[in-house]
């Protein structure tokens, strides 16, 4: 992982916009929007399925962030881990996660298509998880439909794609980032049809790249402990510290390290990183078992710190 990924993390949890701050830094992580040169417009003018053009000649460059972040201040129910933020650190992180996945001449398209969807993907959850397969994922969707229909002439300079093909997509991926039924399909998709297309869209890889960048704090050394109380807290049962460890640990052995097997995350050394990370906290949460030892998780996350630099 790359220095610049933690620092816009730093950022996203700095600022009161964090959503503002996600977009703007990913825009010119990937060469979009006022801060692309020549090069990668010539990339995208090279690129017959380009299905976007924020650099529009009748628009401010800004623009297109302006629209999509507008909704920010919706907010009301600020939950723990369900948030603005968490919606921010998610576009951020597909962004990261896309530059590694896509061929550089798709890398437009399918990127800010992607944190679109990140954008909303969690917009209506309640903290509580799904009674039912995909039941947080619909309303979470049925939000953004309500949002697109609200703004999407804003946008047709900028979006140059077909409106409804486009709208249906997006619900499609906020839908597949259901925990359990969505994921373990969008597992199997990817091992089998990561190189289809559907209108130009690798729809497999996308939605890969959208379930682990969704998840991918809640597995990584500098976040994991953070995350996971957070999501303690957020669904109001109360558990030990050494509970709060134990689930964590569950977490990594269940998911995380099954589950980051995409193209970006094995490029930038995830896999290796949370196995590591859970071979150390079983380790740890043993010993600390063994001789009976109280475990205070600040003191935990600065050796983790250090550990995993």
């Amino acid at each position: 992982m790359k220095k610049i990924y933690f620092q816009t993390i730093q950022e996203i949890n700095k600022t009161k916009t964090p959503l503002l701050v996600a977009w703007t830094e990913a825009c010119k992580y990937l060469n979009i929007g006022k801060d692309a040169n020549k090069s990668q417009k010539d990339i995208r003018d090279l690129n017959k399925n380009a299905k976007f053009d924020i650099k529009h000649k009748n628009q401010d460059p800004d623009y297109f962030i302006k629209i999509i972040t507008d909704y920010e201040n919706l907010f009301v129910n600020r939950l723990d881990y369900h948030n603005e933020y968490h919606l921010a650190e998610t576009v951020w992180t597909v962004a990261y996660l896309c530059k590694e996945e896509f061929a550089e001449h798709e890398l437009y398209d399918h990127s800010l298509l992607l944190m679109l969807a990140a954008n909303f993907h969690d917009a209506e959850h309640n903290g509580k998880g799904n009674k039912v397969a995909f039941e947080m994922e619909r309303e979470s969707s049925n939000f953004f439909r309500k949002w697109w229909i609200n703004n999407s002439l804003f946008l047709e300079n900028v979006l140059t794609v077909n409106e409804s093909i486009m709208e249906q997509l997006i619900v499609d991926l906020i839908l597949f980032t259901d925990f359990n039924t969505g994921q373990e399909k969008v597992l199997k998709d990817y091992e089998k049809f990561k190189e289809y297309s559907y209108y130009g869209f690798k729809i497999a890889r996308m939605k890969k790249i959208l379930n682990e960048a969704d998840m991918l704090m809640t597995c990584l050394p500098k976040y994991a402990l953070d995350k996971t109380q957070k999501l303690i807290k957020e669904s109001g049962k109360k558990f030990s510290t050494e509970q709060t460890l134990s689930i964590l640990i569950q977490h990594l052995e269940n998911f995380g390290k099954t589950y980051f097997n995409s193209q970006a995350s094995t490029q930038l050394g995830i896999p290796q990183t949370i196995d590591q990370f859970y071979i150390y906290l079983s380790q740890y949460l043993l010993k600390a078992r063994k001789i009976n030892q109280e475990i205070n998780l600040q003191e935990l996350q600065s050796i983790i710190d250090k550990k995993f630099k």
